[in-house]
C-alpha cells in the first residue's frame, strides 16, 4: 500500500504456513523459534533480491500464461478448501473426492451465503461478502446451528511471540537454516509473481504485460515477511482476497492500508470473530476462488 500504491493485501501465506509447520518444524525436528529465524532471514534475502531487480527479472522471464495459471490454480485450490470446509465435498477411498452430506444444514447455509454474495455483487451492493458472512452467522446463532459469541471485546496480546528468534541457529545450523530461507524466498517470488499479475489484470492495471511498481510490491512483501517474523508469523505474501477490494473498486494502496487498519481493529474483537461459524467462513473462500 505505502511502497507500491497497489491494492494488494499482504498476509501470512497459507501454503507457506504448512511448509513452516509440517516440513520445517515437524519434519526437520526444529523449534518454531528456529523456523521464525529462517523466515526473518528469508525477509532479508527477499529484500536484497527485490532491491537489486532480480525479482523483476524473474517476473519478466515467467511467461504470461504461466502467471495466469498460477493465479487460476490458487483460485481452484482456495475454492476447493471452501467446499471442503462447508462439507459439500468429502474424502473418498475410491475417487479421492465425493459429494458430501447434502442433508447437513451447514452445507445449505454455506450455499445460501454464496448465492447471497453473488446477488449482492451483481447489484453492486458495497460490502457484499461482508454482509453475507454476518447474515449467515446470525442465522446460525439465532436457530441454534452455531454457538453464539460469549463476548464482543478482548484485549489482544503478543506475549511470547515478538522477536522470538533462535539466532544461534544462524551459526550452529547455518546450512539448514539457509536452505529453508532460500526455499521460502523462491516460493514467495513465484507465488507473488503470479498473484500480482492476476490481480493487476483483474484491476486493469497491467500495461504492456507489466505490473506497475512491481519492484516496490516485492520489496513490500519482503519487509512484511521480516516484520511478520518479528511478530511471530511465517512468510508474508499477497492475499488472493485482495480481489474482493478490487471488485469493490479498489485500485490504489488506500484499500490495502484500510484493510491493514481494520485488521488491527479486529484484534480487539476476537471473541466475536471466533464465533463466526465455519460454514460462513467457507463461503467467501469459494467466492474468492471464483474471482
Amino acid at each position: 500500500g505505502l511502497l507500491a500504491n497497489m491494492p494488494f493485501i499482504l498476509v501470512s501465506g497459507m501454503g507457506l504456513n504448512s511448509y513452516f509447520a509440517v516440513t520445517v518444524v515437524q519434519g526437520m525436528g526444529v523449534s518454531w523459534h528456529w523456523a521464525l529465524t529462517a523466515c526473518a532471514l528469508q525477509g532479508v534475502l527477499f529484500a536484497i533480491l527485490a532491491v537489486t531487480g532480480v525479482c523483476d527479472l524473474v517476473q519478466g522471464l515467467v511467461p504470461d500464461f504461466l502467471k495466469k495459471a498460477i493465479t487460476v490454480a490458487i483460485g481452484f485450490f482456495q475454492a476447493f478448501v471452501g467446499f471442503k470446509m462447508m462439507g459439500l465435498v468429502a474424502p473418498s477411498q475410491d475417487t479421492l473426492v465425493t459429494l458430501g452430506d447434502m442433508g447437513d444444514i451447514h452445507v445449505w447455509l454455506s450455499l445460501g451465503a454464496i448465492v447471497m454474495m453473488g446477488i449482492l455483487i451483481i447489484y453492486e451492493i458495497p460490502g457484499a461478502v461482508f454482509v453475507a458472512i454476518w447474515v449467515a452467522s446470525a442465522v446460525g446463532w439465532v436457530f441454534g446451528v452455531a454457538t453464539p459469541p460469549e463476548g464482543l471485546v478482548d484485549w489482544p496480546t503478543m506475549e511470547g511471540t515478538v522477536l522470538a528468534w533462535d539466532t544461534s541457529c544462524l551459526f550452529e545450523d547455518t546450512y539448514r537454516v539457509l536452505m529453508v530461507a532460500t526455499v521460502l524466498t523462491f516460493v514467495s517470488i513465484l507465488d507473488i509473481c503470479g498473484v500480482q499479475f492476476g490481480l493487476a489484470t483483474r484491476a486493469n492495471l497491467v500495461h504492456d504485460g507489466k505490473v506497475p511498481n512491481s519492484r516496490s510490491v516485492y520489496l513490500g512483501c519482503a519487509l512484511g515477511s521480516l516484520f511478520g517474523a518479528g511478530c511471530g508469523t511465517s512468510t508474508v505474501i499477497i492475499a488472493n482476497e485482495s480481489c474482493l477490494s478490487i471488485v469493490e473498486g479498489g485500485r490504489t494502496g488506500i484499500s490495502a492500508i484500510t484493510c491493514s487498519a481494520l485488521f488491527v481493529v479486529s484484534a480487539f474483537f476476537t471473541p466475536l470473530l471466533a464465533a463466526v461459524p465455519q460454514y460462513a467462513v467457507a463461503a467467501p473462500l469459494v467466492m474468492v476462488g471464483l474471482f
